[in-house]
């Protein structure tokens, strides 16, 4: 077993039945903020070694797995606080789209609220944390947290306007993980040919977070890739370069994959 996993929470664009809110939103907007095809581009890694990896299949505009059941403002759930801290990404329940688009008209119930984090939110984070127990009788466990980005920062990113890099590797500021894995992540997607920036303009997400603890044996790290490499922005749709990412990120992977024993030598 590699001790390594995956997590992929952005990808899915299924609705739940819970998030009324969003069925009669065009594509247009339903698709603004997905990691468009995410899993996909990584999937020949997966498969071939075997390597455990956690897709949240849900859309983020209903509850985004990448964020605290206590990150919600009043605009989104009754009750909550006015405003959000100046650290906190964006709300669990999403009130606007990065490009303006208002998503949620009314406040949802503090029960609505619950609904969500029982059945979504709780289920997906109870995993990862089966999968850090199970693998730290075994050593130091490894994590990727896997996502895309706009190419260009949107109105309500804090780069507004700004090109961003090939590849974006979040660790919180050093905190999410040990150097050595870091090293191992930056030298593995620079290797095969990849712009390579650390925490600009992304840090680490709430997984990378909450599940970074070193000094308790986990790493976590935030992988972004620019969308505009394999994909037209405007409309969803893979263009001609996408199995030439694809393969890059695959042999980046598979790097990461063979040296990371080296870092953890209690694993056989």
């Amino acid at each position: 077993m590699s001790e390594l996993f995956l997590t992929i929470p952005h990808s899915g664009r299924k609705i739940p039945p819970e998030a009324f809110w969003l069925k009669t939103l065009p594509q247009s907007v339903l698709c603004c903020d997905v990691d468009a095809f995410v899993d996909e581009l990584y999937a020949p890694t997966i498969k071939q070694l075997n390597l455990t990896s956690f897709l949240f299949p849900w859309h983020r505009y209903a509850v985004d797995v990448n964020r605290f059941p206590e990150d919600r403002t009043c605009q989104t759930v009754e009750g909550a606080p006015l405003h959000l801290s100046d650290e906190t990404p964006s709300e669990i329940h999403w009130h606007k789209t990065t490009k303006g688009d208002f998503l949620i008209k009314k406040p949802l119930s503090k029960k609505r609220h619950q609904q969500l984090i029982n059945k979504y939110y709780n289920p997906f984070h109870r995993k990862i944390q089966e999968e850090f127990k199970k693998r730290k009788r075994q050593g130091s466990v490894y994590l990727l947290d896997l996502h895309s980005m706009p190419s260009i920062g949107e109105d309500f990113h804090r780069d507004r306007g700004q090109k961003r890099a090939q590849i974006v590797i979040g660790n919180r500021k050093g905190h999410s993980s040990e150097h050595k894995f870091l090293e191992l992540v930056l030298s593995s997607y620079k290797r095969v040919g990849f712009e390579v920036v650390l925490n600009q303009p992304y840090q680490g997400g709430r997984i990378t977070e909450f599940y970074g603890s070193p000094k308790e044996g986990q790493h976590a790290l935030q992988v972004e890739i620019n969308r505009s490499l394999y994909m037209k922005e405007g409309t969803n749709q893979k263009t001609s370069s996408f199995s030439v990412i694809q393969n890059q990120l695959n042999e980046a992977l598979m790097q990461i994959v063979k040296e990371l024993k080296d870092l953890n030598p209690q694993m056989t």
